[in-house]
């Protein structure tokens, strides 16, 4: 069996339900219970961490990396940014966000997971989705496991390519973080499994936009130099953060025989107006939204269907099938042109 294999059986059988999710943010306003703003630094960081450079508006969390105005008050860098991270901590589970990343070369936005810092002994351990500024058409995933005693740093790291700009438009990324393994996704694809330096214990959900501190090397060799500062601001953009519990997770199979009997098919996917829906029986079907909410209620012919959709925002959305006592619940998604 390829490695992959159960990943791709488990993320592709589905059923998900609004009750499943453990949290999810859409950003309508700032849940100082849910999350921290971050106002310090960092080794091989280049700015000033700053509430200023965060924004929340029109359902969207915004990172701008620009000039530092006032170098009296924000010291020591030329530049600002700012970063989150999650109160709550998390063993184990699905961590999904909604981003788009108009960054520049010289800087990194993220999405990651960390276990809590300590001031000393500390046995850092994380796992990342990184998006540098010098290719906006991949993204590096990383597994971290590092003693800050001994300075005995241990990684698992590898870049994938993407079919699209991360700069475009808005994609989906998951991390999908087990005892056994980390496996990562975005748009619903798998993009790979790591098995090496899996954190063990709780951490929180972090996002950030950075860039490198010219007296760092090697931290500048990796974003790929310094940034020029005309191409500011440098921006990065989260529409969503949604969590699942390993249990939740798994409890999201339908089972083969259901997927079988009914055979239902749906397409495009990404879709803008006109959603297409293959299925062999009669049954009732609705549109769900990435909260829980049933939005429209409707009948489906056996055979070909068409819905329009011009009406939903861009974003994720579920849609419900009931035939006699079996449901199905498949993900889909809306962009809009």
């Amino acid at each position: 069996m390829h490695k992959w294999l159960p990943y791709l059986i488990l993320f592709f059988s589905l059923n998900l339900s609004a009750q499943e999710y453990l949290f999810i943010d859409t950003f309508s306003y700032f849940d100082n219970r849910q999350w921290h703003i971050n106002e310090f630094g960092f080794d091989g960081i280049g700015c000033n961490m700053t509430a200023k450079n965060l924004e929340i508006s029109e359902n969207i969390l915004k990172i701008t990396l620009d000039r530092n105005p006032d170098t009296s008050k924000y010291k020591p860098f030329r530049y600002n940014s700012a970063g989150i991270q999650g109160v709550p901590f998390y063993k184990y589970g699905y961590f999904c966000t909604r981003m788009k990343s108009e960054i520049i070369k010289g800087t990194v936005s993220s999405f990651f997971l960390m276990n809590e810092w300590k001031s000393i002994d500390w046995i850092h351990k994380e796992i990342d989705i990184e998006f540098l500024g010098k290719n906006l058409e991949s993204v590096q995933l990383t597994t971290h496991l590092i003693n800050t005693k001994t300075n005995n740093l241990q990684s698992a790291s590898v870049t994938i390519p993407l079919k699209f700009s991360i700069a475009k438009s808005y994609h989906d990324f998951c991390i999908l973080w087990t005892p056994d393994s980390v496996a990562w996704f975005a748009d619903d694809q798998l993009l790979h499994v790591e098995k090496k330096f899996v954190p063990d214990e709780p951490m929180q959900i972090l996002m950030n936009h950075w860039n490198a501190d010219s007296s760092v090397q090697g931290t500048t060799d990796w974003l790929g130099g310094l940034i020029n500062p005309d191409e500011l601001p440098s921006k990065v953009y989260y529409s969503q953060v949604a969590i699942q519990n390993l249990d939740q997770y798994k409890n999201r199979l339908t089972g083969l025989s259901n997927l079988e009997i009914l055979e239902t098919e749906i397409y495009p996917n990404p879709v803008n107006n006109i959603l297409c829906i293959s299925t062999p029986h009669i049954c009732n079907a609705s549109f769900i939204s990435i909260s829980g909410k049933e939005l429209f209620y409707f009948k489906l012919n056996a055979g070909y269907n068409e819905l329009i959709t011009s009406q939903l925002q861009s974003g994720i959305y579920f849609i419900k099938l009931n035939y006699r006592k079996q449901v199905v619940i498949k993900k889909f998604i809306i962009k809009k042109e």
